[in-house]
């Protein structure tokens, strides 16, 4: 399996109250709008990217945001036309169907690529088509979809959708995929809800690999033999994870079992003569369309 860095891409949508056009609004509003909704949520970066991380910001709405580590490489085409009108670290686009606007966002996990409504008129449908090392996507049994590379390799995985409107009420939304291309459905025109609808699905690189030493891997048996806590465990094996990351990590360690997890570990140690264990974790996926999960979250353990 390749070694992956974390990275992250939101999809986030957003609705005004009022049912102006887009162009209506100037994009330091339209950006304050996605900021303030992006910021109420959890685990929601918005610090420039930095260390081995890439991220390629179009210039015009036709052209794909491109995702990059030493040995992957993932573009997302946007619902989006014209010039890129930049703010801040946010540079906005007209949106390809009416009432909406496009905005991409780079962050310390990776990148957003945002809907922004204007007004109820604005399509329900927004379609993000995947491509570089991305050959399939799977919608997984709690609404989440992963991403594969043509082996069946598990390269990501998009957490499942929320939506909510401005005063906190859930709005239904959902993914659909058709071969590479996923489409956020959110059904703001049923019901009555408050405009200031944002969903916010996210994707994120599901390997994560770290080697231990002797000290380090005691330390890790240690909290994984005393406590049931799957953060915790996490924390001590790799550091803080937050976002899809983290949730990954969680089920993968849950559904691994944290004792199994620890005797694994020490007999790693063992036959590595007491130098130290090699850590991995991630999604496993079966390339076979008609299962309906294909992926499920898995630990490897190995002497360093």
């Amino acid at each position: 399996m390749k070694t992956r860095i974390s990275l992250a891409v939101a999809l986030a949508t957003c609705a005004l109250v009022a049912p102006t056009a887009a162009h209506a609004d100037s994009t330091a509003s339209v950006v304050d709008d996605i900021n303030q909704a992006v910021s109420a949520q959890p685990a929601a970066a918005t610090s420039p990217i930095d260390g081995d991380q890439h991220v390629t910001i179009p210039s015009t709405g036709d052209q794909r945001i491109r995702l990059t580590t030493v040995d992957t490489s993932v573009s997302i085409a946007l619902p989006a036309d014209g010039e890129g009108d930049e703010h801040g670290q946010t540079t906005v686009f007209d949106g390809s169907g009416q009432d909406a606007q496009i905005a991409a966002q780079p962050t310390l996990d990776g990148v957003r690529a945002l809907v922004h409504i204007d007004g109820p008129s604005a399509p329900e449908r927004y379609s993000f088509t995947i491509g570089g090392d991305v050959k399939k996507l799977y919608v997984l049994s709690d609404g989440s979809v992963a991403a594969t590379d043509a082996d069946g390799s598990a390269l990501g995985v998009l957490a499942a959708p929320w939506a909510t409107d401005a005063n906190g009420t859930a709005v239904p939304t959902h993914y659909e995929v058709d071969g590479t291309t996923l489409t956020q459905v959110v059904e703001h025109k049923d019901g009555s809800y408050s405009y200031g609808i944002t969903a916010d699905p996210h994707w994120g690189w599901v390997h994560y690999s770290r080697a231990l030493s002797k000290t380090e891997t005691l330390n890790v048996i240690r909290f994984a033999n005393n406590s049931r806590n799957a953060t915790a465990v996490i924390g001590a094996a790799f550091g803080a994870v937050s976002g899809p990351g983290g949730i990954v990590l969680a089920h993968a360690l849950t559904a691994f079992g944290f004792g199994q997890f620890a005797s694994n570990l020490s007999d790693a140690l063992a036959r590595s003569n007491n130098r130290g264990t090699q850590i991995d974790a991630g999604l496993r996926c079966a390339s076979v369309p008609f299962l309906p999960d294909p992926c499920w979250p898995e630990i490897w353990t190995r002497p360093r």
